[in-house]
């Protein structure tokens, strides 16, 4: 018994090719990849100490702040690629 037997893979242990994105579908995509990488970069945005949270500045509370909502961010757009991956199998 082979260990590809049910494989969706072709032979030779190539991955079949990715499915095109649609331009709404790329830009939705870059927005939610660009948005932490952008709030991240842009030190000055964030760059005071008022307003503290619990005696905490928010230089660092916003950083701290910015962990989840990068993981929100970059884990929806897993599900949209996912998402259209596995629409694309059906269609064929």
């Amino acid at each position: 018994m082979s260990s590809t037997a049910g494989s969706t893979r072709p032979t030779g242990g190539q991955r079949p090719p990715r499915p095109p994105f649609s331009v709404g579908t790329k830009v939705l995509l870059a927005a939610l990849l660009a948005v932490p990488v952008v709030f991240g970069l842009a030190v000055p945005l964030y760059a005071s100490e008022t307003p503290a949270l619990a005696g905490i500045p928010f230089f660092f509370w916003f950083q701290f702040a910015l962990i989840p909502v990068s993981a929100v961010m970059t884990g929806t757009a897993f599900l949209v690629t996912s998402k259209h991956e596995r629409d694309h199998r059906r269609q064929r």
